[in-house]
């Protein structure tokens, strides 16, 4: 025998679930765009409301009827939110993004094109935008169907859960080793042949990089193709590992220029000695990954390199070749700096020109007394050695 429950009765909502959102349980999305037409979006907004008032919503037809008395009842008996919605969608109304994230770029995480294209047509700058948007707004859009929300799901979901948090917000030598471990972690999860082609490629396991021509012949592969996978685990690094070290990153940057000292293999293990952090691969490795990481990092791997240069190091090296002159030939490089800034007035170099003027310079040359303290010195003769190790 059938059971006739009465058209009016009255919603019930008990008094700690009445702020929980109403797509955070699993609903379909018809009674979904029936409440999302209303603006209901709280389970406290159905309280006092009848299901013969329901009924009379649009589309809202005796089966969906059912369904919301079902999830009241479900409320009552003690159920929480979860995951709802076709796609695995978050169980929220909005999507929560915590306020570490908030100011991330959606192209820095590892995402498909595809989302990354529906998200910037839909205003999505920032991470914070989301906020203002839901689940099912997205179900409703062009080219991002079922596949493409999970995917945005799953994303934010690991957002939420903090997998993108900073490890070490600032920089600091002594926490040196746990900044970099995201970088080990990154790299492991790449495919074999990707990892063992970035490792030769930037001198993980030996002294000198491979060359793409080298890494081909020695994979059998063309050189393109060598290339391509040189970039894509790069950039798979990049979203795993860079936002993880934004901080480090940016405050290893700032170091090193306010320090007017470029950093070099032998500067990043005079540190790793300093931390005593024990890393998995060798120094001019992490250099090389790190300058690609954050091209802020004035980096040197082997000292100058004259064969680059445009006509601003032109001018400064000259104004720098000055300035030795004056003060007998040579000058740590911080203090070269300020007296070139001093005599070049407006157009004084910040300090990332002066040490690329110097990294490429002809006339001028550079040895490194300490990892940390650079000096330039006047070419004398032109049979002087130009480059100089670090």
């Amino acid at each position: 025998m059938t059971t006739i429950k009465p058209k009016h009765e009255t919603i019930a909502v008990p008094a700690s679930a009445r702020g929980q959102m109403l797509l955070g349980f699993p609903i379909s999305t018809r009674l979904a765009n029936v409440l999302r037409l209303q603006k209901v979006k709280r389970l406290g907004e159905l309280h006092g409301l009848t299901f013969d008032e329901i009924s009379h919503y649009r589309n809202c037809g005796s089966a969906t009827v059912e369904e919301l008395r079902r999830l009241v009842g479900s409320v009552h008996a003690g159920r929480k939110p979860g995951l709802a919605g076709a796609g695995g969608l978050p169980a929220y109304t909005f999507f929560p993004v915590p306020k570490y994230a908030r100011q991330f770029h959606p192209a820095d995480l590892p995402m498909s094109a595809r989302l990354a294209s529906v998200l910037e047509r839909n205003g999505v700058v920032r991470l914070a935008d989301l906020r203002k948007h839901t689940p099912f707004d997205f179900k409703r859009l062009a080219n991002c169907g079922p596949a493409t929300c999970d995917e945005l799901a799953r994303l934010m979901i690991r957002v939420a859960a903090g997998e993108f948090q900073p490890v070490v917000r600032s920089f600091s030598i002594t926490r040196l080793g746990p900044a970099l471990r995201p970088l080990d972690d990154a790299l492991a999860a790449l495919p074999e042949d990707w990892r063992n082609i970035l490792l030769l490629h930037l001198a993980g396991d030996s002294s000198e990089p491979g060359t793409l021509t080298e890494l081909a012949s020695r994979f059998r592969l063309t050189r393109s193709r060598i290339g391509q996978i040189v970039e894509s685990s790069i950039e798979e690094i990049k979203k795993s590992a860079a936002l993880k070290m934004r901080g480090y990153l940016d405050g290893m940057a700032a170091y090193c220029l306010a320090q007017v000292c470029p950093l070099s293999p032998a500067l990043l293990s005079r540190w790793l000695a300093k931390s005593r952090a024990s890393v998995r691969h060798r120094s001019g490795f992490y250099v090389r990954l790190l300058g690609k990481l954050n091209p802020a990092i004035p980096v040197w791997l082997h000292g100058q390199d004259s064969h680059q240069i445009s006509e601003r190091h032109g001018e400064i090296s000259c104004a720098t070749a000055t300035v030795l002159r004056a003060n007998g030939g040579v000058l740590p490089f911080k203090k070269a700096w300020k007296l070139v800034s001093t005599n070049m007035g407006r157009r004084r170099p910040s300090r990332r020109e002066f040490l690329d003027a110097l990294k490429h310079a002809r006339t001028l040359t550079v040895d490194f007394p300490t990892p940390s303290a650079g000096a330039v010195r006047l070419q004398w003769r032109s049979g002087s050695p130009r480059t100089k190790k670090s």
